[in-house]
């Protein structure tokens, strides 16, 4: 082993695990550092302190800046003084993690990972009741004429759903559907809704049936609603 009062030496001579001091300017600054590992090309290094240094620009401006303490890797051909001491990496990372505040570098380094923060449990929120307006449909006056009850008996798709009406009450457009068999339209229809909406509309506008409101308590318009529904 080098004495502690050596002159420079290459890194790549060093023991692993050897403390040295990088000589920083010609005042003879000193820095501390330890070695990691090395190899014929590069080593691996921590550095021990943070040090002030300004740096001159080319237009002579001077920039104060800090000089990061943790992890670098330099050529092993740098030239730094052996202290003489070699320490176990673990008690290096400790000392390292007790002048770098936070820590973090070290827990980056070994893949520490931080736990995670327990999540507080969001507790459920108590949902509103509103006022809705629920959309039904019922039996026109024209419905009551010879025509309209005429209409009722034919297997139309008008015909089919103004009997749904009249049977069952004011309905909302879901129950509507419900009461009359999607088949009533034909198994090849690809959407079936719009059909019915085509002809809800058609008996709508011909006087057979209308459309009326109804007012629903709900906390939403999806849960008021089985047809057809607006806020109130």
């Amino acid at each position: 082993m080098l004495p502690a009062n050596a002159a420079e030496v290459e890194l790549r001579k060093l023991p692993i695990g050897a403390e040295f001091d990088l000589i920083l300017d010609c005042s003879g600054r000193r820095r501390p550092g330890y070695l990691l590992t090395w190899n014929e090309c590069s080593a691996l290094v921590m550095l021990l302190d943070r040090v002030d240094r300004v740096i001159r620009t080319s237009d002579g401006r001077e920039i104060p800046v800090t000089s990061v303490t943790g992890y670098q890797r330099w050529s092993s051909q740098t030239m730094v003084i052996p202290t003489g001491g070699v320490r176990p990496r673990e008690e290096v990372e400790k000392t390292l993690n007790s002048i770098y505040t936070g820590g973090s570098i070290m827990a980056k380094a070994n893949g520490a990972a931080k736990e995670p923060k327990a999540k507080k449990a969001r507790e459920p929120k108590e949902k509103k009741v509103r006022t809705f307006e629920v959309i039904k449909y019922e039996v026109a006056a024209k419905a009551n004429t010879d025509k309209g009850k005429e209409l009722a008996k034919k297997e139309t798709h008008n015909g089919v759903i103004l009997a749904a009406i009249v049977k069952g009450g004011p309905m909302t457009f879901a129950e509507v559907m419900a009461a009359v068999p999607a088949k009533a339209f034909g198994s090849a229809s690809k959407n079936v809704e719009s059909i019915y909406r085509w002809h809800v509309s058609d008996l709508m506008k011909k006087g057979y049936i209308k459309s009326v409101g109804e007012k629903v308590e709900a906390t939403s318009a999806e849960e008021a609603r089985t047809g057809e529904a607006a806020s109130a």
